[in-house]
């Protein structure tokens, strides 16, 4: 079993990116307009330590950074462990979806606790975003989060929350079998 951080591989990284593309595709179908998926987990050990594992991006936001020329988050940003207050809240309510509208946060994202998504997000007009604790056996181990464009109606929002419970919450899911399958999980016991 791999111990989080220093045990994940490249090997691992790209499988998680390939789950993170499911759900962004996931997303895409029911209706909405995701802009990017990501993925923290708990460091192997009890205390709440994020550490940034994945991020998969739509074309179009794929495009925007490109012309802009920053570079892809999932790459200069896996293994980074800087503390989030939206990371601590997921873990802390297991199974409450957590919302971010960031349309009228006049915060400096640089100088937030949640600086470098917002941050990114803001900068490439992603405004939205939904995350979830991911539950595995008696853990919450980490969280999905998923960036939107727009603020999706409510029957379509409740469609992106059902796929990202089915990833995040179902025990069965290929992430939460690959995760225990994989890792020493850390995480808040619930």
């Amino acid at each position: 079993m791999a111990r989080i951080p220093g045990g994940v591989t490249p090997e691992h990284f790209v499988r998680i990116r390939e789950f993170l593309n499911r759900i962004l595709t996931e997303t895409q179908d029911a209706g909405a307009k995701p802009m990017w998926v990501s993925c923290r987990l708990n460091e192997s050990r009890d205390d709440i330590s994020p550490v940034f594992v994945g991020w998969v991006e739509n074309q179009e936001m794929r495009d925007q950074r490109s012309r802009r020329n920053l570079p892809d988050p999932g790459l200069y940003r896996f293994g980074d462990a800087h503390y989030s207050r939206l990371y601590e809240e997921c873990l802390q309510r297991p199974g409450d979806m957590v919302r971010r509208d960031w349309r009228f946060d006049q915060s400096d994202p640089q100088k937030t606790e949640d600086g470098d998504a917002k941050f990114f997000s803001q900068k490439l007009g992603v405004m939205y975003r939904r995350s979830l604790g991911i539950k595995v056996d008696n853990r919450c181990v980490g969280t999905i989060n998923v960036g939107l464009k727009d603020n999706p109606v409510e029957e379509v929002d409740a469609k992106v929350e059902s796929t990202m419970r089915k990833w995040a919450i179902d025990q069965n899911s290929d992430l939460s079998n690959y995760l225990r399958q994989n890792f020493e999980l850390g995480g808040r016991n619930i």
